[in-house]
């Protein structure tokens, strides 16, 4: 009897690869700098080796990739600076406002705080000159943003007041989803000290094709070739919507079948499953929000030569259903 285990090695033997190329779990040594990822990686950078004082990232919506570029960008600036990088995260900033700073001042110092605020805030204010000194640099990063209260953002803008001779002591990057733009837009005194910003959108097609080709070559000691046929991408876009986080789940869905079909080629019938196997279903495909808009006379036939390949009325008629 085959254990789970035995079945994930073969299934990454299978398409030639040395890992998993499709986790969702932020792994900087799975992400692929290309296109929007790649600017916004740049203008993170810019902000903190510049010491610009803040950063504001937002996402069009869950699942586009934003907590992956911050622990990527994290992971390259301990790889520039060593130990002269310091940096406090906040995953989930459900604090309070004393514990929002308890927890900033021991990240920053590796101490604990003395619980005077004034007195730790002089202590934090030492240190960071001492860095700054060195050469070093200090930042702090706060994912899901948008969940922080309007008292704790008043902490942070009252914390980007450590400054020395016209310059940041530290970095705030804030990131969240659409709703922190409009919340820190009508706090102008916070929002002009994040002079650095940017928006992730949903991935266009090409660029999901790049996102399934760089994943699948990090995952491979050797080239692992095209994996996924140019209908398959087509279909495993249009169904995730753009949205990396459910185009990552259905590729690995897709390989999974292909596991089971035994071909390392990726078309049709494994997109298929695997849409089946994301829905919890054993019937049709069903379709998606965007998917439904796609309503035109003749939908079957400009598939067909757009695909070019024989008719098949079993693969069309699901089609119908997920273009519907």
């Amino acid at each position: 009897m085959q254990t789970m285990q035995t079945v994930d090695l073969e299934y990454i033997r299978f398409f030639g690869l040395t890992t998993h190329p499709f986790l969702l779990s932020p792994d900087p040594a799975m992400f692929h700098s290309f296109g929007q990822y790649y600017e916004c990686m740049e203008r993170l950078r810019y902000a903190i080796e510049t010491e610009k004082g803040g950063a504001l990232l937002v996402s069009e919506e869950a699942g586009l990739g934003k907590t992956t570029v911050l622990f990527s960008l994290t992971a390259r600036l301990k790889a520039s600076y060593g130990d002269l990088f310091r940096y406090a995260l906040l995953e989930y900033p459900l604090l309070t406002p004393s514990e929002l700073i308890a927890h900033i001042y021991s990240s920053l110092t590796g101490t604990h705080p003395q619980e005077r605020k004034i007195v730790d805030l002089a202590n934090l204010r030492e240190s960071l000159e001492r860095l700054r000194e060195q050469g070093g640099r200090a930042i702090v990063v706060i994912d899901e943003a948008h969940l922080l209260t309007s008292e704790l953002l008043q902490e942070l803008r009252l914390l980007m007041n450590l400054q020395k001779d016209g310059t940041f002591l530290l970095t705030l990057l804030l990131s969240g989803q659409r709703p922190l733009w409009e919340r820190i837009e009508a706090l102008p005194e916070l929002f002009q000290r994040l002079p650095v910003r940017y928006y992730l959108r949903r991935l266009r097609l090409e660029e999901t094709k790049e996102l399934l080709r760089g994943r699948l070559k990090k995952a491979s000691s050797e080239d692992a070739g095209e994996v996924f046929r140019e209908e398959a991408v087509e279909l495993i876009h249009r169904y995730g919507m753009g949205i990396p986080r459910t185009v990552l789940v259905l590729a690995d869905l897709c390989l999974v079948a292909g596991f089971e079909n035994r071909v390392r080629s990726v078309g049709y019938r494994e997109v298929e499953r695997a849409i089946t196997m994301l829905k919890g279903r054993t019937d049709g495909l069903g379709s998606s929000p965007a998917v439904s808009k796609e309503r035109a006379e003749g939908r079957g036939q400009r598939l067909k030569r757009a695909f070019d390949v024989p008719s098949r009325p079993l693969v069309y008629g699901l089609l119908a259903v997920l273009f519907v």
